[in-house]
């Protein structure tokens, strides 16, 4: 269980500072979906940060499962807005990189599956640079799904997808 109690997180930019989330609370049971909307601005990514241990600059308190967020020992996948992908590094190198981070032992059989489910079973030797859109964001996913997270967190995961590919990752 996620327990969130007056998150309050500030950005201090040149001339002002921003609040992008103030005195947030809500509690979260394992196996719930939530889907967070407004407008853009409006502290959504914000929020998945903390959640995921990348922003750890706030107030009041946030729990999973009665511990403080801690994204080394916790199993929580995050995919980016943007795919998180390093250009240096092929589809299969970035798709493993959170299993290489959490020092898990590499699942060959299930990473097969998902690279099949995701369609980019045949691009694994490419670069992010030779992909599109669409593709690179399978690629992010599949980061995220190889892991076997107990907590996924999505920042607009399917919007560079078709109709037909948004329904078949919201399968997984």
């Amino acid at each position: 269980m996620i327990a969130i109690k007056d998150l309050t997180v500030k950005y201090q930019t040149k001339n002002e500072e921003i609040l992008a989330l103030d005195r947030l609370n809500i509690n979260i049971d394992r196996g719930d979906i939530y889907t967070f909307i407004g407008p853009s601005g409006c502290g959504k990514s914000t929020f998945l940060y903390v959640l995921s241990g990348i922003l750890q600059d706030y107030s009041g308190s946030v729990l999973i499962d009665g511990q403080i967020i801690n994204p080394k020992s916790q199993r929580i996948g995050l995919i980016l807005q943007n795919y998180g992908l390093l250009p240096w590094k092929t589809v299969y190198h970035n798709a493993m990189l959170g299993v290489k981070i959490k020092n898990q032992p590499p699942m060959d059989e299930y990473s097969n599956y998902i690279f099949r489910k995701l369609g980019i079973d045949n691009l694994l030797d490419r670069y992010p640079k030779e992909l599109s859109g669409g593709q690179q964001q399978r690629v992010a996913l599949a980061r995220a799904f190889i892991l076997k997270p107990d907590l996924l967190l999505m920042d607009e995961p399917f919007s560079a997808l078709d109709a037909i590919s948004r329904e078949e990752m919201q399968e997984l």
